[in-house]
């Protein structure tokens, strides 16, 4: 029952216009002023339309009275989760903006159409209202396997966004959210995050400890909280970048969040904050191969992954840029003869720079309270 209601709280929010036309108006107020708009009528009015629709949709698969105090007692949770889910992911959009690079690349491009997504969600919603029993996996299947490519992997890219941000620990709980039948295999959500929450908690050090994908998206109020947000969003766009290409493409992709933990660990062993783009491949490699993530990859991608193949990627190129015109306190130089071009004007480089290697560590402290 939680998949499905989970999934018809996110389709009453994209396909209603006017609560559509709000969230967009709140990723902006999320991302330049910190403020989710919980306390405003809008959302009120959108939780409290909620159970009348949920109940018109599945009170002929489950028993009436149950499903009437199940909605009772987790309302305003999901409601207010499926709001979340639906501001960051646009507000996640910004950090694309900024840098005019990374779309199509480390997610397909307009990943965040909710044209997309509700076209998928408008399907799953009439299919169970035509379904004889809750099926999941059979509706989940009959509605992707009858929509275009196009709409279903940017569709899946934002309900695999849900899941991340709905994840709570123990991280090896299954994700419960109703398309993640389609995805079981490959589905490595879980192991990645595990993996980058395992690294920022080393690198942060102060025994700050990653909690949850949703306390990272929570804004914080000091000197850090704006590029902490950025910070945010570029970890969990990198988690689901490796989602994205694990399913729909031959090659594992080099994140943000990758090629972040690599620098500072560089930083960190060496006390130099100017690292050529060829150590911080090497140093991927390392950090795929400690954290297992080689492994994962190899098995899921039948691709063999070295630093030349990571420092050749167009990917990294791609989250260099994002990190650099995102995060204040990291540059890219050149020396010479440059190794990489910097997307999208072209610009040459061969060295990363951590110049405020201060502001980078609190933004990153920031992010995990």
């Amino acid at each position: 029952m939680e998949g499905l209601t989970r999934a018809l709280y996110l389709y009453g929010l994209v396909s209603n216009e006017e609560w559509l036309h709000i969230a967009e108006r709140a990723s902006w107020y999320y991302y330049e002023l910190g403020d989710l708009a919980w306390s405003t009528s809008a959302f009120h009015s959108y939780a409290n339309s909620m159970p009348d629709l949920i109940l018109n949709k599945l009170g002929h698969l489950h028993n009436r009275l149950e499903l009437e105090e199940y909605i009772a007692s987790s309302n305003s949770v999901q409601a207010g989760n499926a709001w979340l889910a639906l501001t960051t992911l646009l507000a996640s959009r910004r950090v694309f903006t900024k840098a005019s690079i990374g779309e199509g690349e480390l997610l397909p491009s307009s990943y965040a159409s909710l044209a997309s997504l509700s076209a998928v969600l408008e399907a799953f919603a009439s299919k169970l209202e035509a379904a004889g029993s809750p099926n999941e996996e059979q509706i989940a299947l009959e509605v992707l396997n009858a929509l275009d490519r196009y709409d279903v992997e940017r569709a899946l890219v934002a309900l695999w966004w849900f899941d991340l941000v709905t994840l709570e620990p123990p991280w090896l709980t299954p994700l419960t959210f109703t398309f993640k039948v389609v995805v079981v295999q490959p589905n490595i959500i879980v192991q990645v995050l595990q993996a980058y929450g395992r690294e920022l908690e080393a690198l942060v050090e102060d025994n700050v400890k990653f909690h949850s994908p949703r306390l990272m998206l929570t804004p914080k109020r000091n000197r850090y909280g704006a590029s902490a947000l950025d910070l945010a969003m570029l970890t969990l766009l990198s988690v689901i970048s490796h989602q994205y290409r694990a399913v729909f493409t031959p090659k594992p992709p080099v994140t943000p969040a990758d090629t972040l933990i690599a620098a500072l660990r560089l930083t960190r062993k060496r006390k130099d904050t100017a690292i050529s783009v060829h150590d911080i491949a090497e140093e991927i490699a390392s950090f795929w191969l400690e954290s297992r993530l080689i492994h994962l990859f190899n098995y899921n991608y039948n691709y063999k992954v070295t630093p030349e193949e990571i420092r050749r990627s167009r990917s990294l190129a791609a989250s260099l840029s994002l990190l650099s015109r995102n995060l204040w306190g990291i540059a890219v130089t050149a020396d010479r003869s440059p190794t990489l071009f910097l997307p999208p004007q072209g610009f040459g480089f061969n060295y990363v720079h951590i110049y405020a290697l201060d502001h980078v560590a609190g933004s990153l402290r920031t992010m995990l309270q």
